[in-house]
């Protein structure tokens, strides 16, 4: 739940969080505040539309790079079909209960359609185009994997 995704933001250490997050790299510049990641974690945790639009006031792409907002979608469904397929988490170690419950309800072809999407999307991260209204998509249909 939302709620759980909060604690455990708050109860991991967070160098520990973002050394898994960058794949072991040891210089990287966190991206996004506790509160931001809490933001989002929680959207991504417990999908509405009014998570969603907490989603996108936090990570407003005048405020975080749309690239990085995209970033944190991909590695969450990563590690949600890491989940579905019987694996253990690679980015929210920490969130696997919050993964697992998810996967169980998740739409597998909606999920691999939506990575698609992510991914043509990364392509574009620096083109003009209208970042915001391609952040509430993307999260508009994260929200329908689970219909």
């Amino acid at each position: 739940s939302y709620e759980e995704a909060l604690l455990h933001v708050n109860d991991v250490e967070h160098k520990d969080f973002w050394l898994t997050y960058f794949d072991g790299e040891p210089l990287f510049e966190v991206p996004l505040s506790n509160e931001q990641l809490q933001i989002a974690v929680g959207a991504l945790s417990t999908p509405s539309i009014e998570n969603i639009t907490n989603f996108v006031k936090a990570l407003d792409v005048k405020k975080v790079p749309f690239i990085i907002s995209l970033e944190l979608v991909l590695k969450w469904l990563n590690d949600l079909i890491q989940v579905a397929l019987g694996a253990n988490p690679t980015y929210f170690m920490i969130y696997s209960n919050n993964l697992a419950k998810l996967s169980a309800r998740a739409n597998k072809d909606k999920l691999y359609s939506l990575q698609n999407d992510i991914v043509f999307l990364l392509e574009w991260g620096n083109h003009p185009l209208n970042q915001k209204l391609q952040l509430e998509n993307i999260l508009y249909k994260y929200q329908q994997i689970y219909v």
